[in-house]
């Protein structure tokens, strides 16, 4: 995976995890926990365990800015 196709999963993965936010504000929930039955969150975090599995480290800034290396 070159360095532009990382930015551009970066930023996909940006836009994921900003609508599992918004998925679970509209759910009700709260608590900086997201909800399991968050399906928005359940996909976010199958892609994350899918770079892991692919050999790739990702990190999600304060502001859920996310860096993939």
């Amino acid at each position: 995976m070159n360095a532009k196709q990382r930015m551009e999963l970066a930023i996909w993965l940006d836009e994921r995890f900003d609508i599992a936010v918004g998925t679970d504000s509209r759910l009700g929930n709260l608590s900086k926990n997201f909800l399991p039955s968050n399906i928005d969150y359940v996909y976010y975090k199958a892609i994350l365990d899918t770079l892991r599995l692919l050999g790739m480290e990702w990190k999600r800034s304060a502001s859920g800015k996310h860096y993939i290396f």
